[in-house]
């Protein structure tokens, strides 16, 4: 438990402090990265039990959470990334985009997302994204598989991989 703290807020140094993002997806580039990460560290500090777990919490939070979440392709404003968003929906997308692309792009984005200008639509993201080195239809697919329509079938429940 204390690690999964400790990583979250060590994460703010780069996602808060060496960037401080502003616009629609704050909070995804302030705490829901922070979360990703977090649970990055877990895996390799404690292991894929310390960090599966934190995911099984991740998961169970959105279980109770009944409405459905804006996808994350049309936000338009920060309040839409609301506490369940960002600590436990946004940080499982990012989950589900490193299965999709890799952990080296993966890494590569997060490190495109610390430098980037001021991100206001998600047409920004995704050409962080293809700066990155991820593949346009790969990007493409996975929005449209796990990101659509606020869908949760990349963030699932049960006994999916990290």
């Amino acid at each position: 438990m204390y690690a999964a703290y400790l990583s979250h807020e060590t994460a703010h140094y780069y996602f808060g402090t060496l960037t401080r993002p502003t616009g629609p997806y704050a909070w995804l580039l302030l705490e829901s990265t922070a979360q990703f990460l977090s649970i990055k560290a877990q895996q390799a500090i404690l292991g894929e039990d310390a960090a599966s777990r934190q995911v099984a919490q991740l998961r169970k939070a959105i279980e109770k959470q009944p409405q459905t979440f804006v996808a994350l392709d049309e936000i338009t404003a920060s309040p839409q990334i609301d506490g369940g968003y960002r600590y436990n929906y946004a940080p499982l997308l990012l989950l589900s985009l490193e299965r999709a692309v890799g952990e080296a792009q993966t890494r590569m984005f997060m490190r495109r997302l610390l430098s980037a200008p001021p991100i206001h639509r998600w047409s920004d993201i995704a050409e962080i994204a293809v700066q990155s080195g991820i593949k346009r239809e790969t990007w493409d697919r996975w929005r449209a598989e796990c990101v659509a329509g606020g869908t949760r079938a990349c963030v699932g429940t049960g006994t999916a991989a990290l």
